[in-house]
């Protein structure tokens, strides 16, 4: 296995591994710059059977050891009563309305960061000022709305608790390089410029087997760090995982593994700040649709096996309202 890069190598890659600047000062799509519409039509055509698989875990108002702020959830009118309430009555309630409220960046919700959620020495993407975010109107450039036409691109699922034979990985294992290679190695496949990376530890597997846990106590899988230069090398230009973040935490630290001291995590802030690229955090199922997909009795934990090469990934842009980073 790859020798762990130090704490100053982590830092290093803030400079070398930066797209600052790579597609003009003004850019705030990052790494979405390489899906291009070549991209896009090469992984429409990759579509056999139109089948969807969501890449999301259910949501809830539940209370458990990961939950960070609880979700909220009221009806503001509800069917009860319509069968038989006066003729005036049902004019005045027609429908039923709900109000659902939530802090995205969380353990337990599916959802996007946009660059501007991550900062490296007060700057974010293409050397903004974090003073641009702010309590009043979010982030007021680079947020999520830069992603409201949609992402659509080949999606590449790498399972690579499987390739290492386990039903999950451990917490505090990181995803080496030689694991991507391995996985892409065991499913015929190869990870290219514009793909949208779908990395499977287990994790989620492990939580509907054992229960949650705060993954901040008690630790969680996820790519390393070391992973970046790959990242880069290889052109991808979103990821997500399995794990409630895209970076290895051990119990009790915030670093990603192999890394003593410092500050927060460096593999996190290196996709978002540095690299500018979409970071699709919590893709908690990894079903993807594919015109490989396996039988019902291939899939566990919601998660269609192997043979998986071609599949088509469509994120739509769930909020478009200023200020989502």
């Amino acid at each position: 296995m790859a020798t762990p890069p130090t704490e100053a190598q982590v830092r290093e890659y803030m400079r070398t591994l930066s797209n600052w600047g790579r597609w003009g000062k003004d850019d705030e799509l990052g790494t979405i710059n390489l899906i291009t519409p070549a991209k896009r039509a090469a992984a429409a055509r990759l579509v056999k059977d139109g089948v969807s698989v969501t890449c999301a875990r259910p949501w809830s108002t539940e209370i458990t050891a990961e939950t960070t702020v609880q979700g909220m959830r009221f009806m503001v009118d509800s069917g009860e009563g319509r069968d038989h309430d006066s003729n005036e009555r049902i004019l005045q309630r027609r429908g039923a309305a709900e109000f659902v409220g939530m802090v995205f960046h969380g353990y337990a919700i599916t959802h996007v960061d946009a660059p501007p959620h991550y900062f490296w020495q007060g700057q974010f993407y293409n050397g903004r000022s974090s003073n641009l975010v702010t309590s009043r109107e979010g982030a007021t450039v680079n947020s999520v709305e830069v992603l409201r036409d949609g992402v659509v691109s080949r999606g590449v699922l790498l399972d690579v608790a499987r390739s290492r034979n386990v039903k999950w990985m451990g917490p505090g294992e990181g995803v080496m390089p030689e694991d991507l290679e391995a996985a892409e190695a065991a499913q015929g496949v190869r990870v290219e410029s514009g793909d949208i990376l779908l990395v499977r530890t287990g994790y989620y597997a492990r939580r509907l087997a054992e229960g949650p846990v705060n993954p901040m106590e008690a630790g969680t899988p996820a790519l390393h760090v070391a992973c970046c230069p790959w990242l880069r090398e290889r052109g991808v230009a979103m990821v997500g995982s399995d794990t409630h973040n895209a970076a290895v935490s051990l119990a009790g630290q915030l670093l990603p593994r192999g890394l003593a001291g410092g500050p927060g995590p460096l593999a996190h802030r290196q996709r978002e700040s540095g690299r500018g690229g979409p970071r699709g955090g919590r893709a908690h199922a990894l079903g993807v649709p594919s015109h490989h997909r396996p039988p019902p009795a291939q899939k566990r934990d919601g998660v269609a096996r192997q043979p998986h090469r071609d599949v088509l990934i469509s994120l739509g842009a769930a909020f478009t309202t200023r200020g989502g980073s």
